[in-house]
């Protein structure tokens, strides 16, 4: 649909450019202009006091390019791909039923959210987890937005960790399970909630 849009708004504007060289002739009343297609400007010679001026006047196609890029703009914006418009309203539904399901068990949880809907609780017996030696895979990006009671929770927001703190992947096998949190010189275990757990 965006590849048909697209197309319908070239031939738009090619069509606006070759007629923008037809409308200056007729405005300039059709004396002595030359119009050279390819470079969009047009040489008129007037003879004033008995001098030959040659003036050149230049189509201005920028408003018009401008004007079909914003025409452009809005109607792709209106035909949105509705395969990533409907996938991104499943996550948001999944994030808010995951979201309401492990409220119901603590209002105070300390929770956040990566990977489009995965949720992941900080861990209270971090205890377990240094004996397991887990190391960092790599950074998996930072939070986003806090959560305020009400919100609608989204991708890398938390209701316990700053925005900007870091969260990383780590190696082996519980690399989808589990993930580390940079907490100043510590880093936190959180444990992946799933939701028909919950």
């Amino acid at each position: 649909m965006t590849g048909q849009v697209i197309k319908l708004t070239g031939t738009i504007v090619e069509g606006v450019l070759q007629a923008a060289p037809l409308l200056f002739i007729i405005v300039r009343g059709g004396r002595n202009v030359k119009y050279e297609r390819n470079k969009y400007m047009a040489s008129t010679s007037d003879n004033v006091g008995g001098e030959s001026v040659k003036k050149i006047i230049f189509i201005v196609a920028g408003p018009v390019v401008i004007v079909s890029c914003i025409l452009l703009l809005i109607i792709i914006g209106y035909f949105k791909d509705p395969k990533i418009e409907g996938a991104n309203k499943i996550s948001q539904m999944e994030r808010t039923s995951t979201s309401e399901k492990i409220f119901k068990q603590n209002k105070d949880a300390d929770i956040l959210c990566v990977y489009g809907a995965r949720f992941y609780k900080r861990v209270e017996d971090q205890e377990q987890y240094k004996q397991m030696d887990l190391k960092i895979n790599h950074e998996l990006g930072e939070i986003r937005k806090e959560y305020k009671d009400g919100n609608i929770f989204e991708d890398y927001m938390a209701t316990k960790l700053q925005v900007g703190t870091k969260i990383f992947t780590i190696q082996g096998q519980m690399q989808s399970e589990l993930l580390l949190v940079q907490l100043g010189e510590k880093y936190v275990v959180y444990v992946y909630q799933n939701s028909k757990d919950l």
